[in-house]
């Protein structure tokens, strides 16, 4: 199992209420998990969902839209590597921006704001927000996103995905599930009811 799936064998055989000798579905339960973490991934747009160690970092490359706001792909922002803002897309030493003070980061909306240039322009003392260069892959930004605890309603749509994949599997009589069963196939109309409202708030707006 990979260290971000987004629930673990452990807690499918508890959620389905498996017998503690019966490791009958293991292999089932364990390809099924990689295969609805993947595909919740895919389904919300984003590459990071449940980041545990804060070890996977971002490269974003982004059009500068002469706006202050900025919108990030991933969400929440763990912390900035760095921002390059390059009208000419060398993004070396000099386009460096220094956070707090060229820009500001709202982690929990996954969002930089640009703060104004020149002297004592602050934001913070009532200035008015600077502008991001506009242009195509102006803007550089690396970071680390992600939660480092799986919000509720992403394990439960794991668990329930994964154990709707399991009986599939099991009536086919498959030992482990295949891709062809895989919610990575599935149209979105193939999801449970409740899991693309559950997964909604956790779908990132860019593709």
């Amino acid at each position: 199992m990979a260290a971000d799936d987004l629930c673990t064998l452990a807690e499918v055989r508890e959620f389905t209420k498996r017998p503690a000798g019966d490791t009958s579905d293991d292999d089932r339960i364990t390809s099924a998990i990689e295969y609805v973490t993947s595909a919740i991934k895919s389904w919300c747009h984003r590459d990071v969902l449940y980041n545990p160690s804060s070890a996977t970092s971002v490269t974003e490359f982004l059009d500068g839209n002469g706006q202050a706001e900025l919108v990030l792909r991933e969400w929440p922002i763990l912390s900035v590597t760095s921002v390059h803002e390059s009208a000419d897309r060398a993004y070396d030493a000099g386009d460096l921006l220094v956070e707090d003070t060229d820009f500001l980061a709202y982690d929990e909306e996954g969002m930089l704001l640009k703060l104004p240039d020149g002297p004592g322009a602050s934001i913070l003392t009532g200035g008015v927000a600077g502008e991001w260069t506009p242009g195509a892959r102006t803007i550089k930004v690396v970071y680390v996103p992600g939660y480092t605890a799986i919000p509720t309603p992403l394990k439960l749509v794991c668990l329930q995905e994964t154990t709707k994949l399991v009986n599939q599997a099991r009536a086919k009589g498959l030992t482990r599930v295949q891709r062809s069963l895989s919610t990575e196939d599935f149209n979105v109309t193939a999801w449970l009811p409740e899991s693309k409202r559950l997964l909604g708030p956790y779908r990132s707006v860019r593709v």
